[in-house]
């Protein structure tokens, strides 16, 4: 059996990500035009993917897998994926938070950290699409970065006093397990 290649434009039906773009320039300032080189497509009921134009997939089998999950769809609240954070790290020009040494016990601990508001200059205290406003009170989700490099997703809140509580969920295995 012999392999055909076609470009993943045959291959893949994009989808028109204006209105996703467009709510990932309001809440991390990442221009639009920086997916331009991208196709987005949905890879499951609850994910877009994205992959670099002109990469050239078999036509059999039928590929599993291409390109990188890159923004969540479902869920209490859409957002990008961990993964298109990373790869787009250089381009996150808001809703980002460099945590400090001191930060990360409380972290690490228990999921949670409640921040000044001289910590949130680069914070925007506004509602993410699809969170409740009253329920959610000025919350949204930002980035959280160590030493250069993004680590994870946290839920924004804004409090009475001008600072922020941030909740992350935490894989297990790097919660502090107080062993050590």
């Amino acid at each position: 059996m012999s392999v055909l290649w076609r470009p993943v434009e045959e291959a893949l039906e994009p989808v028109d990500a204006a209105q996703i773009l467009a709510d990932v320039e309001e809440r991390f300032g990442i221009a639009p035009a920086v997916f331009d080189e991208f196709l987005i497509f949905r890879s499951s009921s609850k994910r877009l993917s994205i992959v670099r134009r002109g990469v050239r997939v078999p036509s059999r089998p039928k590929p599993e897998i291409v390109g990188m999950p890159f923004y969540r769809t479902k869920g209490r609240y859409p957002r990008l994926t961990t993964a298109a954070a990373m790869r787009f790290a250089p381009h996150i020009q808001r809703n980002v938070i460099d945590l400090e040494d001191t930060d990360m016990a409380p972290l690490l601990a228990n999921g949670e950290l409640i921040l000044p508001s001289e910590r949130l200059q680069n914070v925007s205290h506004t509602v993410d699409q699809g969170m409740d406003r009253d329920q959610d009170r000025r919350g949204g989700w930002v980035l959280l970065r160590r030493r250069g490099f993004i680590l994870i997703f946290a839920l924004f809140y804004s409090r009475d006093d001008g600072g922020g509580r941030l909740i992350v969920q935490l894989p297990r295995t790097w919660r502090d397990s107080g062993s050590g």
